[in-house]
């Protein structure tokens, strides 16, 4: 029988170490999300550059938690704000370029909060009407909480925790889950285990 004793750090550095063959950067579903996003979020007074990357991270995330595949396939990095996409800059320069969007620096108790602007609808066909609802749900999930509280929420994500800065965040890591296990999951991982006779 083969010993399957593994290490934490080993479990921790193996995600880190494989390339994810399901996990593609798609540059104009990143846009198109972009878009989406700031156009659903024109109403939201607390919508900046910071909650904008963690809609983009959860949404991702989650899609490939339930899908087996990323919705934009962005590259997630780990940054003091919360994970961040490594594309973001390139490609939202690129949309500016376009005339896709329009940054806005507007003033926000104090401080300056970088927006964005969508200049267009967003082309709505390059995502199935599942993938939608991912955005959906963390554009209201998120509605409520201001750049700190996005940034504070974010910090509590395993993928977060189990990486360095500016390292990017394994999509492998979505399937550690921030919020206590509940006893229906235990209780597959216990079949689980019995079948393959660990333990």
């Amino acid at each position: 029988m083969v010993n399957l004793v593994w290490e934490v750090t080993d479990m921790v550095a193996l995600p880190k170490r494989f390339p994810e063959p399901n996990v593609k950067f798609n540059s104009r579903k990143f846009k198109e999300a972009i878009i989406y996003i700031a156009r659903k979020s024109e109403n939201d007074e607390r919508f900046g550059a910071v909650k904008l990357n963690k809609i983009l991270f959860y949404a991702d995330f989650s899609a490939y938690r339930e899908l087996g595949r990323a919705l934009t396939g962005a590259n997630y990095q780990h940054l003091d704000e919360g994970p961040a996409p490594h594309q973001l800059v390139p490609v939202r320069e690129d949309m500016i370029q376009n005339g896709d969007i329009k940054p806005i620096n507007s003033p926000y108790y104090g401080k300056k909060q970088k927006r964005i602007m969508a200049l267009r609808e967003p082309d709505n066909s390059v995502f199935s009407s599942q993938e939608l609802k991912y955005l959906d749900h963390e554009i209201k999930r998120l509605w409520d909480m201001n750049a700190e509280d996005v940034k504070t929420e974010s910090h509590k994500e395993f993928g977060y925790k189990l990486t360095e800065d500016n390292e990017i965040i394994p999509y492998a890591f979505s399937y550690l889950l921030s919020r206590p296990i509940t006893q229906s999951e235990i209780d597959v991982g216990l079949k689980v285990a019995k079948r393959h006779k660990f333990g």
